[in-house]
């Protein structure tokens, strides 16, 4: 519109300059004779128009994640692994290496459990919570780097639990794991429950109660 404004400018203004010269000949020729020079009615300039400003388009906000709480004492799934039981949702499905919450052929959450070698013949609680590689050993491809790692109290039992942001395949995921002393100290049990970052659904409030979920089924014996 510079350009334009400028173009228009310039016209006016020459037209301006166009009369002003053809008064003043007009007066000098008519000077002799006495009479009034007739005057040229100045053209009048062209206002400036300012175009409406383009409403910017109002982005469209994300839709809130759909919160899914299917987790119910009353019609889940109780599975045991050692010594150990752990609930999960009726509806999740059974797959090759744990239980799914499906949606539309996807799986949108999912929960593992594993029994792994503790790494020591003395396990104990400080152990447990203290040494770096109980939870470093199941990162073997990559960096452990969790946005919590701490002590838990789950039905009784010394637990420790961490929060990691990671990848499955190619998709991230918020990965949540448990470790517990089995009975034999050179055992530790995992839990391992996650859900996609990005995903229409919200699990986390189902993995958290299957995460709390957890208990010894089998007392160790007394020494």
């Amino acid at each position: 519109m510079k350009k334009a404004y400028w173009k228009k400018t310039a016209a006016a203004l020459l037209a301006v300059i166009l009369a002003a010269g053809c008064s003043a000949k007009k007066s000098e020729e008519s000077a002799s004779q006495h009479t009034e020079p007739e005057k040229t009615a100045e053209p009048a300039r062209t206002p400036e128009t300012t175009p409406a400003p383009t409403p910017e388009p109002t982005p469209t906000p994300e839709p809130e994640p759909e919160v899914v709480h299917e987790f119910d004492p009353a019609t889940n799934q109780v599975i045991s692994f050692g010594e150990f039981q752990l609930q999960i949702p009726h509806e999740w499905k059974e797959g090759n290496d744990g239980w799914y919450a499906m949606r539309n052929g996807t799986a949108e959450a999912g929960v593992s459990v594993i029994l792994d070698a503790s790494g020591t013949e003395e396990a104990s609680d400080e152990y447990l919570l203290n040494d770096p590689s109980i939870f470093g050993r199941l990162f073997t491809g990559g960096t452990y780097d969790p946005t919590s790692d701490g002590a838990v109290t789950v039905n009784g039992m010394t637990c420790r639990r961490a929060v990691i942001s990671t990848s499955r395949g190619e998709a991230p995921v918020t990965m949540y794991i448990e470790a517990a002393l089995c009975s034999d100290p050179t055992q530790i049990a995992y839990v391992i429950a996650y859900e996609p970052t990005d995903t229409a659904y919200d699990f986390s409030a189902d993995l958290q109660d299957i995460l709390n979920s957890l208990i010894r089924s089998v007392q160790p014996a007394a020494e």
